[in-house]
C-alpha cells in the first residue's frame, strides 16, 4: 500500500511481493535478519508515503490560509487606497479653490489697470494716427505742389 519508492516500479513491485512473502512465514517460522531488514524497509517505504500525503495535506493548508490572507491584505490595501484617494481628492479640490481665489483676485488688480494701460496706449495710438494722418496730407499737399510747379515749368519751356 506504499507509493513507488525512489520511482522504480521494478524495485517497488519486488519488495512488495518479497514483504508479503516474509509476513506470511512470520508466524510459522523464524525469520533471517536479511528478511527483517526487508520488513523494515518496506515499512519505512509505507512510511514516507504517508508521511509525503501527510506533508501535502498541510501545505495545502498553509497555501489556502496564505491564499485568505493574501486577499485580505488586497483588501485591507484597496481601503487605505481609496482613504488615501479621497484625501487628496479632498486637498486637491481645497487647493483648486484657493488657486481659483487667487486667481480671480489676481485677474481684478491686473483687470483694472489692463483697463488703464489698454486706455492709455488707446489714446497714443490716435495721437500717432493723428500725426501721420496730418503728415500724409503734408505730403499731398507738398506732392501736389510740386507736380504743378514742374507741371508749369513744362509748360513753360515746351510750349512756351
Amino acid at each position: 500500500m506504499g507509493a513507488v519508492v525512489f520511482d522504480n516500479l521494478v524495485f517497488d513491485s519486488w519488495l512488495t511481493k518479497k514483504s508479503e512473502e516474509i509476513l506470511y512465514k512470520v508466524d510459522r517460522e523464524k525469520i533471517t535478519t536479511e528478511e527483517m531488514l526487508i520488513l523494515i524497509l518496506k515499512a519505512q517505504t509505507n512510511h514516507f508515503h504517508h508521511m509525503d500525503v501527510e506533508f501535502r495535506e498541510e501545505f495545502q493548508k498553509i497555501h489556502t490560509r496564505i491564499d485568505r490572507l493574501e486577499i485580505a491584505m488586497d483588501e485591507r490595501f484597496g481601503q487605505f487606497q481609496t482613504k488615501i484617494d479621497d484625501r487628496f481628492g479632498q486637498f486637491q479640490t481645497k487647493m483648486d479653490e484657493r488657486f481659483g481665489q487667487f486667481q480671480t483676485k489676481m485677474d481684478e488688480r491686473f483687470g483694472q489697470s489692463q483697463t488703464k494701460t489698454d486706455d492709455r496706449f488707446g489714446q497714443f495710438q490716435t495721437k500717432i494716427d493723428d500725426r501721420f494722418e496730418k503728415m500724409w496730407n503734408f505730403q499731398k499737399w507738398q506732392a501736389g505742389l510740386i507736380f504743378a510747379m514742374f507741371g508749369g515749368l513744362y509748360l513753360k519751356l515746351f510750349l512756351g
